[in-house]
Order: structure tokens, then sequence, then C-alpha cells
């Protein structure tokens, strides 16, 4: 995904970009606002952004920009409520994922939607 296809964020990717190259970015983004489908996008490309192999990133045809943008990146996880809310007993089973080292060389990465 091309920053371009995120209109309007470029301050946000600025924001993180500049955080990643110089080594503050911290253990946890919240993005906030109305658009669902931004945050979305945003979050999917910083998960490409951390775990892409090639500069400048995300290139989106690495394996893991491919694996990611398909949703079949072993080490990013997606919570999506079922139903209404998230129910507790998703977040320890995302809690349980979380424990053990990343199966892919990269970061790993969790997307909480609807939180």
């Amino acid at each position: 995904m091309s920053v371009g296809i995120i209109t309007g964020q470029e301050k946000i990717i600025e924001f993180l970009h500049r955080s990643l190259t110089q080594g503050r970015l911290g253990h946890a983004v919240l993005f906030s606002g109305p658009s669902a489908s931004v945050k979305k996008a945003l979050a999917m490309w910083l998960a490409k952004k951390v775990n892409c192999a090639n500069e400048p990133a995300p290139c989106g045809s690495c394996k893991s920009c491919t694996l990611i943008e398909s949703g079949n990146y072993a080490d990013l996880f997606q919570l999506r409520p079922e139903g209404k809310n998230i129910k507790i007993s998703q977040v320890r089973a995302l809690k349980e994922k979380l424990y053990y080292l990343p199966r892919e060389k990269g970061t790993k990465v969790c997307i909480i939607e609807e939180a």
C-alpha cells in the first residue's frame, strides 16, 4: 500500500516515519478518528513499514508486505468484536499468542478494531 492511498494523513505518516527512523516509536500506537477504514489503512501501513525487507519501506512487494496485505502474515493479529463488544475470551486468546516469539523474522503487530 503506497502512502498516497491514505489521503490526508501525511502528517501522521511523517510522524510515524520519523519516530521509526529515530528509534522512538512506542510499543503501542492508538489511531483515533471517525473513519474506521483510514485507521485500518494506517495500521496496516505501519505493520508493513516495521516488517518490510526493502527500502523505502513499505515496498509492497517483499514477502512480509505481500503476506500482510493478504492477511496471511503469521505475526499480524487482528482482533475484531464478536457481536457488539470484544469479549474477554478474545483478549485472553490474543494475549496467549503474544507470549511467544515471532514466527517470522520481523515484529509482531496486533490491530484491535473498534476498541
